[in-house]
């Protein structure tokens, strides 16, 4: 084993020597040495390595050297160390545009928790303009991936009809995936669905509860009173349908 290598990809796999104790006794401080080592040769995975160990305070250095070898990993194109440092940028640094910038390079190569986070920054307005249409595309990337939140997102944008024309049974399929992954907003969601559709069903057999009910939230909970409204709608046009025939006669 050549103990002090100058060639990038040995420095890297003494590295992983000391980190294993591949027949070397394990020893964090020379893994990093040679990491860094590596690192400063270009090393991708390295730089990522060395990035990540001063994110969680592994190594000195702090953010500033974290947002160093994550930037270099992430102009090499590598999709992880983009995430990653729009990560940091979001929720460390505090530079949400640098954030949402990292995301969308990660995003486009596919990243699902890039794509959410892309998807979230439209949703709130969070370092990029607010827009919904691009909130549920990025949170429709993610979620097809089995992105569990963004599954749960993307169901309440449907629900709510925000981005995109208000639909109950593409809500309630979002939810319900988000749901059995063991998201509790998005069983809390399916519930308020199936609830809204009791108050339809109460309406229409009971109209006149129904058009009291609307009334009474009609200001402080539009969403019961609209589903009370939808209720009592469809009694009066069932009711007109079966008098029709009288009316013409």
């Amino acid at each position: 084993m050549n103990e002090n290598p100058t060639d990038a990809n040995e420095q890297f796999e003494l590295g992983n020597k000391y980190r294993d104790g591949d027949g070397v006794p394990k020893d964090r401080e020379k893994m990093y040495y040679w990491y860094t080592k590596a690192a400063e040769q270009k090393h991708l995975e390295a730089q990522i390595y060395v990035g990540m160990a001063c994110v969680v305070g592994e190594l000195s250095g702090g953010l500033e050297k974290a947002e160093y070898w994550l930037t270099k990993a992430a102009e090499q194109g590598d999709v992880k160390a983009q995430s990653v440092l729009g990560e940091v940028y979001d929720h460390q640094i505090g530079d949400k545009i640098k954030a949402m910038h990292w995301y969308t390079k990660a995003a486009e190569q596919g990243h699902a928790e890039a794509q959410f986070n892309l998807g979230s920054g439209y949703n709130n307005g969070d370092g990029v303009p607010e827009d919904l249409g691009k909130a549920v595309y990025w949170y429709t990337k993610a979620a097809e991936q089995g992105h569990a939140l963004a599954q749960n997102n993307l169901g309440s944008l449907y629900h709510n009809g925000d981005g995109v024309p208000e639909d109950l049974e593409k809500a309630y399929y979002w939810y319900t995936k988000a749901a059995k992954q063991g998201v509790t907003l998005a069983k809390n969601n399916l519930r308020k669905i199936k609830m809204d559709h009791g108050f339809i069903t109460l309406s229409v057999f009971f109209p006149y509860v129904g058009l009291i009910l609307f009334l009474v939230w009609l200001r402080n909970k539009p969403r019961k009173a609209k589903s009370c409204g939808i209720g009592v709608l469809i009694f009066v046009i069932l009711l007109f349908i079966a008098c029709l025939p009288m009316i013409l006669y």
